[in-house]
């Protein structure tokens, strides 16, 4: 019998077992070893009599869990707005599948090991969906 030239299973059997996500995701969650709050932009402005202006008081965070963080292979690059020279980074971070995060979002990061990320705050720019899902993919930027 010559030798299949593509990959064959057994007739009528799912190539993603229907339990894969289950199976797999304790395995994902070990890679985790940060710590993200992910919030709404803006907040609510009250007015300080003290100061005599009125100050932003962020939004609470409305999810916070374990998750992963790595810098995209673009690495940084300048970028021109209102024609001031910027540099922004691009992150990869991911979280549970249960996160429910929307561009523009921002997201601090706690516990990577990294002194120069440690506590700053990124803007969520992508959200990855789809199915076959055991982890969500955040595509961030840190503007500084």
């Amino acid at each position: 019998m010559p030798r299949p030239r593509h990959a064959q299973g057994r007739p009528a059997t799912p190539v993603i077992p229907t339990d894969w996500a289950a199976t797999h995701a304790p395995v994902v969650a070990k890679t985790w070893t940060a710590t993200v709050e992910l919030r709404r932009p803006g907040g609510t402005s009250d007015w300080n009599p003290t100061t005599e202006q009125n100050e932003l008081t962020p939004h609470p965070p409305y999810y916070a869990a374990a998750c992963s963080i790595q810098a995209e292979a673009t690495q940084a690059r300048e970028a021109t707005a209102a024609e001031d020279a910027t540099v922004v980074a691009g992150y990869l971070l991911t979280v549970p599948v249960t996160a429910d995060a929307h561009v523009d979002d921002l997201a601090t990061v706690t516990g990577t090991g990294d002194t120069l990320l440690e506590g700053r705050t990124l803007t969520v720019r992508d959200v990855v969906r789809g199915s076959q899902l055991v982890e969500r993919d955040l595509f961030c930027t840190l503007n500084d």
